[in-house]
């Protein structure tokens, strides 16, 4: 029984020197053409991660797509939030746009790029009042940054300048979207 115990440990440990030795920063010129597909996982934190009952502010996308060519992407997101409880908490974002990163180590990227955001409802920053704002639409540089977990799998913050027109209250609008949203993305 203890030898066979010493050869789970044993067989454990190669298996985690494995997966580290695995991680790698995923090389661009390795597929021409590729897809990542991301998922704002804050709300899913704020559970896991006792840091209090009240549910967070997740920023105004919720879903990512992106389609990279060597260094550069096509960036696709979508948000959208419709509340029964409160008929004035309604979300709905669309952003196109690009982006370029450059790695920065071997778990690390920094991206930058132009986004075009197209939105109705709020923006479900914090300090928003979750009433209707409107709509509108505009544009603005981003940055980000991205963690890699291995070659197909990281997680990543993005911020962004926003210059835009708005159907609400205000009709020039600037905002500074912070980096709430933590999305994890897997490449295909």
């Amino acid at each position: 029984m203890q030898q066979l115990r010493l050869y789970c440990i044993i067989y454990c440990v190669i298996c985690m020197v494995n997966l580290t030795m695995g991680q790698s920063v995923p090389d661009a010129s390795e597929k021409r053409v590729h897809t990542e597909v991301g998922l704002n996982m804050t709300s899913l934190i704020t559970l896991l991660v006792p840091l209090g009952n009240q549910v967070t502010s997740t920023g105004p996308i919720d879903y990512s797509l992106k389609v990279y060519r060597k260094k550069y992407a096509f960036r696709f997101g979508l948000g959208m939030k419709v509340s029964n409880a409160n008929e004035n908490d309604v979300r709905l974002a669309l952003r196109l746009g690009f982006e370029k990163r450059r790695y920065l180590s071997t778990k690390w990227a920094y991206t930058s790029g132009m986004d075009i955001l197209a939105y109705a409802g709020t923006f479900n920053f914090p300090g928003d009042n979750n009433q209707i704002e409107g709509g509108g639409i505009g544009l603005g540089p981003l940055a980000g940054l991205e963690f890699y977990i291995n070659s197909n799998l990281y997680l990543s913050v993005d911020s962004m300048l926003f210059f835009g027109f708005g159907a609400g209250d205000e009709f020039l609008v600037f905002r500074v979207f912070p980096p709430v949203g933590i999305f994890l993305n897997a490449r295909f």
